[in-house]
């Protein structure tokens, strides 16, 4: 028959037997070695939890006992021992040989054959864990501060590079227009204008993004068939230009920022148009959606040349353009459409199109912000 004492002497953790009175009966050597290890025991015979020593009416009074002060402790161990309480626990600091150290004090019932017994009571050595919470606290801390200056400082960057560009491309202009050009000149100048007005789109998406990561999420009712048919309206010169025809299936009313999906939608429509097959027949573009109780699913496809594998895996980078390099592509495009999927607690991702293209596949949930999926009877709220 193993001894129970050998069995709790065997424990890494300090633990104490206490009576139905909270006196303790029994130690085992982990407790032993702690008593052994704390200073000043002779100046201060308290600190002593010895056996025969009350642990409900000396409680360490060099410990700062978390959440509660020592008589809450005391009282909720006492509940505990009469069965009111299942367990109780609360983490206290105190100093020990070695400096100042942080335990976890479980209190769990002893029962006897009629009636609660007592209590056994367990120290837990936890400075190393509350180490570690801290130090990831802090790291959190600087993360956040130092993701705030970049915020600001894109912001910033954005702000400031809008106005020359603007007075660049406004210059490029009038020299195309008011100037006797050669085809060399002409061909160089069309390569500075479609340069600018790309890294004008680039400011304007990393602008777009910072600003909306920043700001409260302005939500309401978005009828997403009217959305995207005034985006298709919106782009029908270039439609016109490639030959295109797009088919629209029922889209559902969704609750999120028009904002947001509008440029979600904006340039997933635009990008289908620009990737499509240009044969005479030009690009073909399907959007659909479908929904279930848990959200809503929508679909881009075209039948241009797709992405392979490790294309996908960086689309969704910034200022990632693959091999293209026109005016249509900033590079932020994807970026700013992963980030609005996931604003709205969504995910967006790549599919192979039944025409052999590329389907972008976003979804959106139900609720957002606890707004749900009825027709709000106010104004758009915001949250976070």
């Amino acid at each position: 028959m193993i001894d129970a004492s050998s069995v709790l002497d065997a424990l890494p953790v300090q633990v104490a037997i206490l009576d139905r009175t909270g006196t303790i009966v029994h130690i085992n050597e982990a407790w032993r070695r702690q008593l052994a290890s704390e200073p000043s025991r002779a100046a201060e015979p308290s600190v002593d939890l010895d056996v025969g020593v009350n642990y409900l009416d000396d409680l360490d009074p060099t410990a700062e006992l978390l959440p509660d002060p020592g008589s809450g402790v005391a009282a909720a161990i006492r509940s505990v021992m009469r069965g009111v309480l299942p367990s109780h626990s609360v983490d206290y600091a105190r100093n020990v040989a070695g400096g100042r150290r942080w335990f976890r004090m479980t209190a769990v019932p002893i029962d006897g054959p009629d009636a609660p017994h007592g209590a056994v009571i367990i120290h837990l050595d936890i400075t190393e864990q509350r180490a570690a919470e801290n130090e990831s606290i802090r790291s959190n801390e600087q993360l956040a501060a130092a993701y705030n200056d970049v915020e600001s400082f894109a912001v910033a960057v954005a702000a400031d590079l809008a106005e020359p560009l603007r007075t660049v491309g406004l210059a490029l202009g009038a020299l195309h227009r008011d100037t006797e050009l050669s085809d060399r000149q002409a061909e160089l100048l069309d390569d500075l204008e479609t340069a600018v007005l790309r890294f004008q789109r680039t400011v304007r998406g990393v602008h777009r993004m910072v600003e909306s990561q920043t700001s409260d999420l302005i939500v309401e009712i978005v009828d997403t068939g009217a959305l995207v048919a005034e985006i298709v309206e919106d782009l029908e010169p270039l439609l016109a230009d490639r030959r295109g025809q797009i088919e629209i299936g029922e889209l559902p009313l969704v609750v999120g920022s028009r904002f947001l999906l509008e440029h979600l939608f904006q340039h997933l429509v635009e990008n289908a148009i620009v990737h499509g097959t240009r044969n005479t027949d030009g690009p073909r573009i399907h959007i659909s959606a479908r929904s279930d109780a848990t959200g809503h699913l929508f679909t881009v496809d075209d039948d241009g040349p797709g992405l392979d594998h490790e294309q996908r895996r960086l689309a969704f980078q910034p200022l990632w353009r693959g091999d293209t390099a026109d005016a249509h592509h900033s590079g932020m495009g994807l970026t700013l459409c992963r980030h609005a999927a996931l604003r709205h607690g969504g995910e967006i991702w790549f599919e192979d199109a039944p025409a052999g293209g590329l389907s972008v596949v976003v979804r959106l949930p139900r609720q957002l912000g606890g707004t749900g999926d009825r027709h709000p009877s106010t104004a758009p709220v915001a949250v976070r």
